[in-house]
């Protein structure tokens, strides 16, 4: 028998996603860290205070919190990249001044965090992605995705 097989295992461990938080406050980032790992458990959040680090990263995020006002690279353009790339990037753009709301919107953001009202956003920002990691029950239990290749000569 001759051709191509790929086996597929999946481990099950809970909800996973891989998120990162770009912004130039390193303390404010890791608040947001600790209420989305205190809330969503099963995450990989990475912090970037460099907005270019974050676009030379190959790491696939699930969701993309941006800072509006990064130096470099502001968040508007870094949505424009993360956009092209994953299209099914979820961005939540941070905002100390909502002049820059109407831009964004060409961008399909997510939700917004405004820094004046963090705690009142970050709340719904955390149960929404917890209420849409938890709508697909199967694909919310896949924490890990290994993907193995072989010919017929290999078994």
């Amino acid at each position: 028998m001759e051709g191509n097989f790929k086996i597929y295992f999946m481990k099950y461990k809970g909800v996973h996603m891989n998120i990162a938080i770009c912004d130039i406050d390193k303390e404010f980032a890791s608040i947001i860290k600790l209420k989305i790992e205190e809330k969503l458990g099963s995450v990989d959040v990475d912090i970037y205070t460099d907005s270019k680090l974050l676009m030379q990263s190959d790491k696939v995020y699930d969701c993309v919190f941006l800072y509006m006002d990064m130096p470099d690279i502001n968040g508007i353009d870094m949505a424009r990249c993360i956009r092209e790339k994953y299209t099914f990037t979820k961005m939540i753009f941070i905002l100390s001044k909502l002049d820059a709301v109407v831009e964004v919107m060409k961008y399909n953001p997510y939700r917004f965090i405004r820094k004046e009202h963090f705690e009142e956003d970050i709340k719904e920002v955390i149960a929404v992605l917890k209420e849409k990691s938890e709508a697909l029950p199967e694909l919310a239990k896949v924490s890990e995705f290994i993907h193995f290749a072989c010919t017929s000569e290999d078994i």
